[in-house]
């Protein structure tokens, strides 16, 4: 087998597949994987971390509230800061 290269083998008498690599230096490595259907989930199957929480429309008023605050201050900071930055420039121009 090449180096850097990878094969996909499977057992036609069991549920079986094989991989076999190669690395860099051509030393052959195989690893074996069990093929299993896995079939129709049920509807409740879903854990509670995979579903999104309700939501009311009152928090996300609270959010966009809470939004436009935060972006009001980062308008004002970057005013101020390009503020400081022209005076910056004027002083060396003077100086």
């Amino acid at each position: 087998m090449p180096p850097n290269c990878t094969l996909v083998l499977f057992d036609t008498k069991t549920p079986t597949m094989y991989i076999k690599s190669a690395d860099m230096s051509g030393m052959p490595s195989t690893r074996t994987f069990k093929i299993e259907e896995v079939g129709d989930m049920p509807v409740g199957a879903a854990s509670k971390s995979e579903v999104p929480p309700n939501i009311s429309r009152e928090e996300i008023e609270g959010f966009e509230n809470r939004i436009s605050a935060l972006e009001k201050q980062i308008q004002g900071m970057t005013a101020k800061s390009k503020g400081k930055a022209k005076e910056a420039a004027e002083n060396e121009s003077t100086v």
